[in-house]
């Protein structure tokens, strides 16, 4: 059971960290076009 908790917990930081990220890059996309096309040539 302390397993098994341990997992999902992992698993739903994970998803969170991921949701943060994606709103992140979403925010920075969004915001500044020369930004954005600068960091999209870098990478």
């Amino acid at each position: 059971m302390k397993l098994a908790d341990h997992v999902y917990l992992k698993s739903f930081l994970l998803m969170v960290f991921y949701f943060a990220i994606m709103m992140a890059l979403y925010l920075l996309y969004g915001d500044s076009g020369a930004q954005s096309t600068f960091v999209y040539n870098e990478f």
